[in-house]
């Protein structure tokens, strides 16, 4: 960032394409910064391009898009804080995202915080929220992958790592972010929410809290249910605070595994950073001579079968419920899913097309059945044993000329557009292979 290039209100506020009220806000602003919040301008739109501001902002698009909200909703002034405290706690929260992880970064963080904000802004939600729980909406996902290590649940729990034992082997991840957070608050130079009473700063703590918890997909089923029950039951009453919290649980749950809900090019691109993360760890996992996760596999793993299973097991239920809610605001992203869908599948080798099988589709349905989980074990394991099968014919077709394997073992370069191979960087979690994996099967409780 050029910091010598400052401007004063006065000499941009007619062609910075800010308007007066912002220029009154933010003082002085430097040129890349007036451009950078020209950008933002546009961040109600849920098509917004985050990988635009990474660039922009020199890659810092976390400390951009929260500075600006921030400032948008007058959170800085209502809760009394300082904005150099404020940029310097984002700044030091960016700097905790470690940039060599191709998925889990800042870029990730900051997509997330769009849309996070699109989601909890729409009318039938911002309503009903309360000043603390709106700044908690803000907070969580800025937070919520926070000193993420770049593998995931399984693998700290199977090769037992220290947070694993610290954390009982529950929720391993999303626990630790949080309590990496606050204790990070903990301190004066970065407690944001020192100005606030103890009351407002326990409801803050408590609502972000449960919503970076809520992003484990070990529990996405569960949240599923709860989420269906009760809004083909009783329906939501925003009078209760609980009422309130499921709802923005779902809605972070969305917010974080919306790469299929993007516009494709933006659809793409996250697929290819997700793809050298899984990549990864199973290179990692081979190495240590451990059972390479499902769709961890470079040698194996299909890229859009992997995608169209991700859409039609995890995504689909996730957002066709979400959108029961949201109605006109979830069209959008209702749309890019179903062409994000057809897209991979015209990817698609025919005989690795993929079919929902009937029992697992009873088991999405039916969320509030014990049998359900029973279900979803069996399949499985049953996709475990073919992924291995898949695995050992891999291998023994590594020695073999290319021209003799099949096309969807060879190097997955023509799956990415653009994409020559598929790097091997440090790993992020498996967001799959975390709900579909053995040892893993989403836990699906009694509701009633």
């Amino acid at each position: 960032m050029d910091s010598t290039a400052v401007v004063t209100a006065s000499n941009t506020a007619a062609n910075s394409g800010i308007s007066t009220p912002w220029i009154k806000k933010y003082g002085l602003l430097t040129t890349d910064e007036i451009a950078i919040f020209t950008l933002l301008d546009n961040v109600e739109d849920i098509q917004f391009d985050i990988f635009e501001l990474d660039r922009m902002s020199n890659h810092r698009p976390l400390h951009y898009i929260s500075w600006y909200l921030f400032r948008k909703h007058d959170f800085l002034e209502k809760f009394k804080i300082p904005e150099a405290k404020f940029r310097h706690w984002v700044t030091k929260v960016e700097q905790g995202y470690k940039p060599t992880n191709p998925y889990h970064n800042s870029i990730h963080a900051a997509d997330v915080t769009h849309s996070m904000h699109y989601y909890v802004t729409r009318p039938r939600v911002w309503e009903r929220l309360n000043s603390e729980e709106r700044l908690a909406t803000l907070i969580a996902p800025i937070i919520h992958d926070y000193m993420h290590p770049g593998v995931n649940n399984a693998f700290l729990i199977s090769t037992i790592n220290p947070l694993s034992l610290r954390y009982n082997d529950q929720s391993v991840l999303e626990h630790f972010h949080c309590a990496s957070i606050f204790e990070l608050m903990s301190r004066d130079e970065f407690n944001i929410l020192s100005s606030l009473t103890p009351e407002c700063r326990k409801q803050v703590r408590d609502l972000v809290i449960s919503m970076v918890l809520a992003t484990d997909m070990a529990m996405h089923f569960e949240w599923i249910g709860k989420f269906k029950n009760k809004l083909n039951g009783p329906g939501f009453n925003f009078d209760i605070r609980a009422d309130r919290k499921l709802l923005l649980n779902m809605a972070i749950k969305c917010s974080d595994v919306n790469n299929p809900a993007k516009r494709l090019d933006q659809c793409k691109k996250w697929t290819e950073l997700i793809m050298e993360e899984f990549f990864a760890q199973g290179d990692e996992e081979r190495r240590r001579g451990v059972p390479v996760s499902m769709f961890m596999n470079r040698e194996a793993t299909d890229i859009p079968k992997c995608q169209i299973g991700f859409i039609e097991f995890i995504v689909q239920p996730l957002f066709e419920a979400w959108a029961g809610f949201m109605q006109e605001d979830a069209a959008v992203v209702m749309a890019n899913i179903h062409n994000n869908k057809q897209y991979w599948k015209s990817r698609a080798e025919p005989q690795v097309s993929v079919v929902v099988p009937p029992t697992i589709s009873r088991a999405m349905n039916n969320t509030t059945s014990e049998s359900a989980a029973e279900e979803i074990s069996i399949i499985n394991n049953k996709l475990t044993t073919q992924q291995n099968r898949t695995d050992s014919r891999a291998i023994s077709l590594a020695s073999e000329p290319d021209q003799t394997r099949p096309e969807f073992l060879t190097s997955q370069s023509d799956r990415i557009p653009g994409r020559k191979s598929v790097t091997n960087i440090p790993s992020g979690p498996s967001l799959l292979a975390t709900s579909l994996s053995v040892g893993t099967t989403p836990p699906i409780r009694n509701q009633r």
